[in-house]
């Protein structure tokens, strides 16, 4: 693995572990809302409760003071029948949206109830959700843990790469001039062989003539600069390495 995948697995995880945190605050929002929306519901239901409880009991205030009315006024039933007949049927009246009231206050129980058993859910659902972020928090840790690691042993191999280059790069430079060497060498006995041969010289040993060949060849190259005592000394040296073989 390269330093370029190394640091793109590392860019992934980040934005993974950033998106993980958005999706979460995403839905804590979306929790919250739902939340005061119930809450207002609630409240507004309840206010109106209210109100109809305050409605019911002036209606019945009015009912018992008319009720005190028929009795005190006995004497006049007829003037009075048809105003107890309104009233009887605003009672009806009364008492029927009492009922009806009431079902519906009942069927808002209804729905407190189920919005206090939905409340528990999500609750129960956003503390699953804490816990699998704070276990993705772990594991991205985790992982960053072992990005770092591979990180430095990519830089270690690195290291290492950059010197096995350094020892190919001698190496290959020392086998192209063992290879020049050799190949100087091989001309340079092919030479002293033919020199060997030109000469006609059937009792010379290679060290002879090997020192012969130098000598020759140094006289050439230095066209004459050497002192004669060194030539002479070489000669002396050539004749004493001629007579020891012989």
């Amino acid at each position: 693995m390269d330093s370029v995948s190394i640091l793109q697995t590392l860019a992934n995880a980040y934005l993974y572990g950033w998106a993980g945190a958005a999706v979460f605050f995403v839905l804590f929002i979306i929790v919250l809302r739902q939340n005061t929306s119930k809450t207002t519901l609630v409240s507004k239901l309840k206010k109106e409760n209210k109100d109809m409880e305050q409605q019911l009991a002036e209606s019945s205030e009015k009912i018992s003071d008319l009720e005190a009315k028929v009795e005190s006024l006995t004497g006049e039933a007829e003037e009075r029948a048809a105003e107890i007949s309104r009233l009887e049927d605003r009672l009806a009246s009364a008492e029927k949206e009492l009922g009806e009231k009431t079902e519906k206050l009942k069927n808002i129980d209804n729905e407190l109830s189920s919005c206090r058993k939905e409340n528990a859910e999500i609750k129960t659902k956003v503390s699953e959700l804490e816990k699998k972020t704070s276990e993705q928090e772990i594991a991205i840790r985790e992982k960053d843990n072992e990005i770092a690691s591979l990180v430095e042993k990519a830089e270690s191999l690195g290291t290492e790469l950059e010197e096995v280059r350094e020892n190919l790069t001698l190496a290959t430079l020392y086998i192209h001039m063992k290879k020049l060497y050799d190949e100087y060498m091989q001309d340079y006995t092919q030479n002293i062989l033919k020199g060997i041969n030109t000469m006609k010289i059937s009792d010379l040993d290679m060290a002879t003539a090997q020192a012969i060949f130098e000598h020759a060849m140094n006289s050439f190259f230095n066209a004459g600069g050497q002192p004669v005592q060194e030539e002479e000394q070489t000669s002396n040296e050539a004749e004493e390495e001629t007579d020891t073989n012989g």
